[in-house]
């Protein structure tokens, strides 16, 4: 009967072991499994943190872009002058009088007079941190042709900076000219300077086909373009 007693105890002290040590596992599986799901939580949060950085770190470097070229665009003048772009105590991207369109500034001068020849006309956009007008597709052909109206004679015209030389037409900007919107048939005095005509013979031609050649000795009015200033926000 001792025997007997003594191997009850055994392995009733085996049974709550065993229990004691399914216990613990189970807790320490427990616990695992917590911390994992912490861990998890955490990488979660590292994520969208590190998100939130990156995006914040995209828009210092727009930002600092925007400076730069806003920096860039006020140098280009020997004295900047604030009162043109801010004529509200607001920043704006041109000066009053100028047009923006596609990050560019234009100035169509339509004055009643005085007009210039090609070299004046140059001269007063780059008094101006300018240059003569550079047409680069068809979409600033048809800005630049919408807003330039007609004026005392169908064979008046705006200077364009676009010249020729060495029988090459050059931009001011020192590309080749690879868009050829010349009138079917020239107009008026030939020349090696080119203007735009909107109504040579009275009519409207089509926006393709009104640029017309002339000399540098006639007086005309004339089309600037300058990079808009960025203003960041």
């Amino acid at each position: 009967m001792e025997q007997e007693a003594s191997l009850m105890n055994v392995q009733t002290s085996t049974d709550t072991s065993c229990c004691f040590l399914s216990f613990v596992a189970v807790v320490s599986e427990t616990k695992c499994e917590a911390r994992l799901g912490d861990k998890e939580v955490g990488i979660k949060q590292l994520t969208v943190e590190i998100k939130n950085l990156e995006q914040l770190i995209d828009q210092l470097r727009r930002e600092r872009d925007n400076l730069s070229q806003n920096q860039k665009g006020i140098l280009t003048f020997n004295k900047f002058p604030a009162s043109d772009f801010s004529p509200n105590k607001t920043c704006q991207l041109c000066q009053s009088g100028w047009i923006l369109f596609q990050g560019k500034c234009y100035l169509f001068y339509k004055k009643a007079g005085p007009w210039f020849t090609w070299d004046q006309s140059r001269e007063y956009c780059q008094g101006r941190s300018a240059d003569l007008v550079v047409i680069d597709n068809l979409q600033e052909q048809e800005f630049v042709t919408n807003h330039s109206v007609y004026y005392y004679d169908p064979i008046c015209g705006y200077w364009l900076g676009l010249q020729q030389i060495n029988r090459i037409w050059i931009w001011v900007d020192g590309q080749e000219d690879n868009l050829g919107y010349w009138m079917q048939q020239p107009y008026g005095a030939s020349g090696a300077f080119a203007m735009l005509i909107p109504r040579p013979n009275g009519t409207v031609p089509p926006v393709t086909q009104n640029w017309d050649t002339c000399h540098n000795l006639y007086s005309f009015r004339f089309i600037c373009e300058r990079d808009a200033l960025i203003i960041s926000n």
